[in-house]
């Protein structure tokens, strides 16, 4: 591109985002990995589902954006992995909720630090207003592209 040529900016903001995204789950990703032993996409939920215990499946898919195939080749992972166990929801029979196994859990010790400090750097430099700022246009970017997803 030429000098006197110059993205639009909401152009910029979506390569400078799309690019952020990468970079930020790449370098998360083989820290976990290397950490734990067990993928970035495992992991997360693990991580999720210690906040979240006991959690319905359908719930945890939806956390991670998942659909019901995605939850649940993800969950049968995680139970091969002996990472989590699956036990019926005493409130519908139907559904499954999920918990956290001893291994799970150390997982989940093992991958917080690496996540809390990525975190730390990610909002380095911002206040707690501009962080809540970003926050809420990242979910609105969430919310925006998961209702066309599904036009």
């Amino acid at each position: 591109m030429r000098d006197s040529e110059q993205l639009p900016a909401a152009v910029e903001l979506f390569f400078q985002f799309k690019h952020a995204h990468h970079r930020l789950t790449t370098a998360v990703a083989r820290r976990v990995e290397k950490a734990t032993g067990v993928p970035a996409a495992q992991v997360s939920a693990v991580i999720h589902l210690g906040f979240l215990e006991p959690c319905p499946t359908r719930e945890l898919g939806e956390r991670l954006g998942l659909n019901s195939a995605g939850i649940t080749g993800l969950v049968s992972r995680l139970e091969q992995r002996d990472l989590v166990r699956r036990e019926p929801d005493p409130h519908d029979r139907r559904a499954v909720r999920l918990r956290l196994t001893d291994d799970g859990r150390d997982v989940a010790a093992q991958a917080r630090p690496i996540i809390a400090e990525c975190a730390e750097r990610l909002t380095a430099g911002l206040s707690d207003a501009e962080t809540a700022v970003v926050t809420r246009f990242l979910s609105d970017i969430t919310q925006t592209f998961t209702e066309q997803a599904g036009q």
